[in-house]
């Protein structure tokens, strides 16, 4: 028999382990999000939103077929909200955080992903204890600094360093939309309590689908990455676009959040680090290896310094009901 310390302690570890093992799904989940365009380069950035976004809101519209509650919920706030949320949180953001992605690749997005739920919480949440705040959010901006100064500091053309900058511009208007996107969801949090995050998520996901024709109208300036099946339907290799879509709007989309809460949960038990650390940790390393190559020592500063900064953050964070998480 063991003795209670015994217990506990082997309780705790087993909680921790569960813990790294859904922080690891998650994370493996978040990293085939951002190589996911790499991947699917033949296909256009507003393609691959249409795609994921459609197959996540029909995922969606299935599962609140079951849940009558939602549907009344609905209908006395509107649906018109959540459609706006979806629209800046998931379609824009995804849609922005694509093409910057092509640019600069996916070690940017993760940084991105890390920062933004830290400048939403400095920002708009945590106002007494922003000072808490400034260490985590000046290592991640190090971070992008050191990794902008190795990509320029590599030899190539002209061109690449218009494209990086042209990158971090898609990239700035990627955190834009989700920080004005989230801004929206705390008031409506805020208004309608009787909602909770389950809910929200789902009325967003609802919205995203009905969402993506007013993203259409992009169509029309003509940029390449912004171009809806020019070559007809016929010509798509609906294997390999249906395979990825999948991936994206199930998976990376829906069932990355249920590891989430897995994750958290288990490592809130257990009274070990937060879920979100280990998740960006295994999310960067796995671009790294569907990349097909290592960090060289400069890109292994930066991760050191990405799990640094969000360790503290993390470490500081009062808990809150709003969930701010990225991705």
């Amino acid at each position: 028999m063991l003795s209670e310390p015994e217990v506990s302690l082997w309780r705790s570890t087993e909680l921790i382990a569960r813990g790294v093992v859904y922080s690891l799904l998650s994370g493996a989940l978040l990293g085939s999000l951002i190589i996911l365009p790499g991947w699917m380069s033949e296909y256009s950035a507003i393609e691959l939103v249409a795609g994921r976004f459609a197959v996540f809101g029909l995922w969606v519209f299935i599962i609140v077929l079951f849940r009558r509650e939602i549907i009344k919920r609905v209908q006395q706030g509107g649906i018109m909200p959540w459609i706006w949320v979806a629209l800046l949180t998931n379609l824009l953001y995804y849609l922005f955080l694509i093409i910057s992605i092509r640019s600069l690749g996916g070690v940017f997005a993760c940084i991105l992903i890390a920062a933004l739920p830290m400048i939403f919480q400095k920002c708009f949440l945590e106002r007494n204890a922003a000072g808490q705040l400034t260490t985590p959010l000046l290592l991640l901006i190090g971070a992008l600094f050191l990794l902008i100064s190795q990509k320029f500091d590599q030899s190539y053309p002209g061109s690449h360093e218009q494209s990086m900058v042209i990158g971090l511009l898609w990239l700035m208007l990627a955190s834009i939309c989700w920080l004005a996107g989230t801004r929206i969801q705390l008031s409506m949090a805020t208004e309608r309590p009787d909602i909770d995050p389950s809910d929200r998520y789902l009325l967003t996901g609802l919205g995203s689908i009905l969402a993506l024709p007013m993203i259409y109208p992009l169509t029309w300036l003509n940029h390449p990455e912004l171009t809806l099946f020019p070559g007809g339907i016929a010509n798509i290799d609906w294997t390999c676009f249906l395979g990825g879509v999948l991936v994206a709007g199930v998976l990376a989309t829906g069932l990355a959040r249920i590891c989430r809460h897995k994750a958290v949960a288990h490592n809130s038990d257990s009274g070990f680090y937060s879920y979100t650390t280990l998740e960006a940790l295994f999310g960067v390393l796995f671009v790294f290896m569907l990349e097909g190559r290592t960090p060289n020592n400069q890109e292994w500063a930066v991760i050191a310094i990405l799990v640094w900064g969000m360790a503290l953050f993390y470490r500081n964070q009062a808990t809150s009901q709003f969930n701010t998480s990225s991705g």
